[in-house]
């Protein structure tokens, strides 16, 4: 008898963990949480699989000119297509950007590459941050709707994923771009149509436009 209440005793004071120990392991989970974040945010993308891209092709042969083949087809009802080797041969001819701000003294400008998807382009901004390669791209897709539309729709900082507004803080440098590719652009918003397809771009340009 006495046996048994000695092993109702011994039942009676387990104690249940303590709460701060699911504190702790929450707390380590949204640490490594947050430290897979930051390591994504520093991992540079590929870009070696983009065609045209630092290939050393615009130093050793001349590239095709996309501003008169478009300037040549204004009157054309035809399709012209451009591939993405070609689009980053003539960006990385033209595109000469500096880097400014805060980071001015620490980081230089390496490049521009466009990355042709489907329905869209990603437009990457290649950075070398105190010795180290960073990358911050921008999805963009364009339509005609009646009138032509730009949308923002992601991006990524590093190889992470991240919504249209944080890739907005990239703004001043699209507007460089822009602006130096502002009578390609022209051209192109006159267009009847425009298709992105993996590794190419294909411009309408119709006869009544």
């Amino acid at each position: 008898m006495s046996s048994l209440n000695s092993l109702s005793n011994k039942r009676t004071t387990v104690k249940k963990p303590p709460l701060v120990s699911f504190v702790t392991l929450a707390s380590l989970i949204l640490v490594g949480m947050f430290g897979v974040l930051v390591y994504l945010m520093f991992q540079p993308e590929d870009l070696s699989e983009v065609g045209g891209y630092h290939d050393g092709v615009p130093e050793k042969e001349e590239v095709s000119n996309l501003l008169n083949r478009l300037a040549r087809n204004v009157s054309a009802d035809r399709e012209i297509v451009f591939t993405e080797e070609e689009i980053n041969h003539y960006v990385e001819r033209l595109v000469k950007i500096e880097q400014t701000g805060a980071l001015a003294d620490a980081a230089t400008f390496d490049g521009v590459a466009i990355r042709l998807e489907a329905d869209q382009a990603s437009i990457i901004f290649d950075r070398t941050v105190w010795g180290e390669k960073h990358t911050i791209s921008i999805q963009v897709r364009a339509y005609f709707d009646g009138k032509w539309k730009t949308e923002f729709i992601g991006g990524k900082v590093g190889q992470l994923h991240v919504p249209a507004g944080v890739v907005g803080l990239s703004k001043p440098s699209i507007d460089a771009l822009a602006k130096v590719f502002s009578r390609e652009l022209e051209i192109i918003k006159n267009s009847g149509d425009l298709s992105f397809l993996p590794g190419k771009l294909i411009v309408v340009r119709n006869a009544d436009n």
